[in-house]
């Protein structure tokens, strides 16, 4: 048994599929499968129950996941201690990002961190916004940012920054300056999978204003996917205004106050003791 075993089996754990867990934990899937069969092997039980469809933990594997857990957080805490005691000159931290991030943004925000903590270098992870808090959990990357809400209750957040929300159709005459959000009830719209948060943030600002949201069956898997099947009449869509082409047939999204439609986004951490040195100044950053 050895330490990477056990932090393979909380990741499995935690996202309850092998092929997040390896994803998180920056292994192939067969080698992750691999080393907790031979953790299970050496320990003479089985710690998941495997199906085609799903993996939870198994009787036994519910009963030493906490011990696990402990393991990981002691690792943690000791290479977290050693780190700081040894008065390192850089202080690498790890933030995920969705892909929904404005990239202005980042640049805007990486240039503030350089001028104000020299000594801290920022590693970027681009992930799909549901994927944040597992990251975090699993100790992958020390901060999250992605589209409000961004993870569970009990972490901490704090808004960055927002951006207009445009809205595409080609079902409008072209003259139109602008959509009204209850003039497109009656349009069927093209999304993405959810994972990255904008299909939610779409959902939830329909749902925000009592209207109904008719979907089309399909999914598209990028937003310049999105944007070509809204110009070829597939159906209308939604993006933040810094991912639209130039060429677009977007417009401006306004509610029924005629007020423009606009994403919010937040930064969130785990809170706590075992924060680490130098993260709160880094959110004062971000929040500022």
């Amino acid at each position: 048994m050895n330490l990477q075993q056990i932090q393979f089996a909380v990741a499995v754990a935690d996202t309850k599929s092998f092929t997040r867990a390896s994803e998180l934990c920056f292994v192939t899937q067969p080698a992750l499968s691999n080393a907790i069969g031979l953790l299970e092997e050496e320990l003479g039980e089985r710690l998941f129950v495997r199906t085609t469809r799903s993996v939870d933990l198994s009787d036994f594997g519910r009963h030493v996941l906490q011990d696990m857990r402990e393991i990981t957080k002691l690792k943690t805490n000791i290479i977290q201690f050693a780190a700081e005691h040894s008065q390192k000159e850089t202080k690498t931290f790890r933030f995920g990002v969705s892909p929904l991030v404005n990239s202005d943004y980042l640049a805007q925000l990486l240039g503030r961190i350089k001028t104000r903590m020299p000594k801290v270098e920022v590693i970027l992870h681009e992930m799909n916004a549901a994927d944040i808090a597992s990251a975090m959990e699993s100790k992958a990357i020390d901060l999250g940012i992605g589209p409000t809400p961004c993870a569970s209750q009990d972490c901490g957040s704090s808004h960055v920054y927002e951006e207009p929300l445009l809205a595409l159709s080609k079902d409008f005459p072209q003259t139109s300056q602008s959509y009204r959000l209850d003039q497109l009830t009656e349009h069927q719209f093209v999304l993405v999978e959810n994972n990255c948060g904008l299909a939610g943030a779409t959902r939830q600002l329909f749902e925000n204003n009592g209207l109904s949201l008719n979907e089309y069956p399909g999914k598209a898997i990028s937003y310049s996917m999105l944007e070509n099947w809204a110009e070829l009449g597939i159906g209308s869509a939604l993006l933040p205004a810094s991912k639209i082409s130039l060429n677009s047939i977007a417009k401006p999204l306004l509610d029924s106050s005629d007020t423009q439609v606009s994403i919010s986004f937040e930064a969130v951490w785990h809170e706590g003791k075992t924060m680490r040195k130098g993260l709160s100044d880094l959110i004062q950053i971000l929040s500022n």
